[in-house]
């Protein structure tokens, strides 16, 4: 099943990045001078933000960002990284996206944030059916 565990370069750092392969390439084709390092994953934000979305001052309009406003595209970058995770993709449905003009300088106009909560599963269930 999907899996995005250890896909988040040390998500609580102040530069996390995800790494995997789709993902970092798609990000690359974005013209993204920083794309071998991975795409920039939020720093800032609450559990559900910080780690595991888009960073907001470089991606502003994406879907997959922490913050909502406006008219939003799902990029090629996140339907890669979905496809990173072990998700049956489809790249041909990702919305045109494209990095906003001077990066992640200048004032960000964030939305309202998506509050998420990370839950740890309680157990699991070997191939047997024991928990």
């Amino acid at each position: 099943g999907p899996n995005y565990y250890g896909l988040v370069f040390d998500p609580f750092a102040p530069d996390p990045r995800f790494i995997g392969s789709g993902g970092r390439a798609e990000y690359s084709l974005l013209a993204a001078i920083d794309g071998a390092t991975g795409v920039p994953v939020e720093n800032t934000g609450g559990s559900g933000t910080r780690g595991s979305h888009w960073r907001e001052s470089v991606f502003r309009t994406e879907l997959m960002t922490g913050w909502a406003g406006g008219a939003m595209q799902m990029s090629r970058v996140t339907v890669a990284a979905l496809g990173d995770m072990g998700y049956d993709v489809d790249m041909s449905r990702a919305d045109p996206f494209m990095l906003s003009v001077g990066g992640v300088s200048g004032a960000v106009d964030r939305g309202v944030e998506l509050i998420d909560r990370m839950i740890a599963p309680i157990g699991t269930v070997d191939r047997t059916g024991r928990w």
